[in-house]
């Protein structure tokens, strides 16, 4: 309980996961209440499909980061937050050939989306390694020239030709969106946030499969009932039904947690920056300060001595 008291985000996460990964025993597909034929199956439970098992694997990988985080098990070190980002991206993997999807054809929007990515991680990168003086419109647009510049040369150089109208294995796709995306986390300041980036991250991603997984899964129900009767029913007569919706209530509540943990560690990390600043401004007057107090007390020795050495002014 004290330990909900000082994480109170911690309970829409708990819930929100917890949703999540609860679908897995509910109906995710059926047929329509009213329909007057005899097929089987007639529902399909998450935990029988492929979607179900891995948006709850992403859940579960969420609420076992947040916890590790906020007990302080995992510590904003950059080996800690290299490590993590390397274990969600080979999750990431896994789960994309476990599910043993078809492999997509990655399209225009695919091409530049690998793209962008791969400007945002040279642009981060070189935010993070630029010099301290090199302040400005001069960062800002040197950020914004790299991120063009490799935008253009990975999209026309290196993805459209590799990947671009081809059918590859999702999990390819995967390892370079997430180590992209990864990249993106890490290298961008402060490195304290990059732990709750990945979080929010994961339950977007989560999010993103539950609401764009209603297709996939009207599709899957009609491949069954073919398999076992080879009868199937048309697939408007299918609809989703609660486990997807928990789903994406859970993502939801999640998504509030996450953002929440990671609004209170920046503010915090605000509060400190700022403090500092405040402590080097004191130090700077106090100097400032003692100088003056000397230059005072080495004009009030300089009258003195003229004082005592010419006697006294008229």
């Amino acid at each position: 309980m004290v330990y909900l008291r000082r994480n109170r985000s911690m309970i829409l996460v708990g819930l929100g996961t917890g949703l999540m990964v609860a679908s897995l025993l509910w109906e995710y597909v059926r047929m329509r209440p009213d329909y007057r034929f005899i097929v089987e199956p007639w529902s399909i439970r998450g935990f029988e499909t492929p979607q179900g098992w891995a948006v709850a694997a992403i859940a579960a990988a969420v609420l076992a980061i947040a916890v590790l985080v906020t007990t302080g098990v995992l510590k904003e070190t950059l080996p800690t937050i290299v490590s993590v980002a390397v274990a969600a991206t080979a999750l990431g993997v896994v789960l994309a050939t476990v599910t043993d999807p078809r492999e997509p054809v990655v399209g225009t929007p695919g091409v530049w989306g690998l793209a962008v990515l791969a400007g945002m991680a040279a642009s981060a990168i070189a935010a993070a390694t630029l010099p301290e003086d090199f302040k400005g419109r001069a960062r800002s647009w040197t950020s914004m020239g790299i991120f063009v510049a490799v935008l253009l040369i990975t999209g026309f150089a290196v993805f459209d030709p590799v990947l671009g109208g081809q059918a590859v294995a999702l999990w390819v796709i995967v390892l370079v969106g997430f180590g992209l995306l990864n990249v993106v986390v890490v290298a961008r300041p402060p490195r304290e946030l990059a732990l709750y980036r990945l979080m929010i991250n994961g339950v977007l991603i989560g999010w993103f499969i539950a609401m764009v997984m209603s297709g996939s899964l009207r599709s899957l129900l009609a491949t069954r009932q073919l398999e076992t009767i080879d009868i199937t029913a048309e697939i408007r007569d299918i609809q989703i039904t609660s486990g997807v919706m928990m789903t994406w209530f859970g993502g939801l509540l999640a998504f509030l947690g996450t953002v929440s943990l990671w609004a209170r560690r920046r503010d915090q990390l605000e509060a400190v920056a700022r403090a500092r600043r405040q402590l080097e401004a004191a130090r700077r007057s106090a100097e400032e300060m003692g100088k003056t107090l000397e230059e005072s007390h080495a004009a009030i020795d300089e009258e003195s001595v003229a004082e005592s050495v010419g006697g006294p002014t008229v």
